[in-house]
């Protein structure tokens, strides 16, 4: 988006270059603009008007997730049977069960807002600990001369990579 301190400064130059007698559409052209920009950009008495488009009302999709719809994905997604799964693994397995919340990208969304909010049993930790199990042993060999392992730290669900 284009600040409207941006859109006052273009619409400045460009009425400056028409004063002196340039055509519109070649003073647009030397901003990049095209004439239709520069006329919805200004009112009908030449003020400049700001960007509508945050201030715009959105309605709510017939076919969004209510809240108690929310609440039971996040529920599932807590269960320890799907704690350590995710969301693509999730979906065909209630659908071999007969079940159908919601599509896997309306399973990755909600997760993703939960987790960023902090509120949600399945968080971040409880991820970066199932991944640290998951790794803690691995080791690896880089050109024949490195060697990383991963091992278990003190702390619980943390690990760290140990060059040799």
């Amino acid at each position: 988006m284009i600040s409207t301190q941006d859109r006052c400064d273009a619409v400045t130059l460009i009425d400056e270059a028409v004063k002196k007698g340039a055509r519109l559409f070649r003073a647009c052209a030397e901003l990049r603009l095209c004439t239709r920009t520069y006329r919805r950009w200004t009112g009908l008495n030449g003020e400049v008007k700001g960007d509508a488009r945050p201030a715009a009302i959105r309605p709510t999709p017939a076919n969004a997730l209510s809240e108690a719809e929310r609440q039971r994905l996040v529920a599932i997604a807590s269960q320890p049977e799907f704690a350590s799964l995710p969301p693509s693994q999730i979906v065909p397995t209630l659908a071999d069960r007969g079940e159908y919340l919601a599509s896997e990208s309306s399973f990755y969304r909600v997760l993703k807002a939960v987790i960023c909010q902090g509120s949600c049993p399945v968080t971040q930790a409880a991820f970066f600990s199932f991944l640290s199990s998951c790794l803690t042993g691995l080791s690896h060999t880089v050109a024949g001369r490195s060697q990383f392992r991963v091992v278990p730290r003190q702390r619980p669900g943390l690990a760290a990579l140990a060059f040799s």
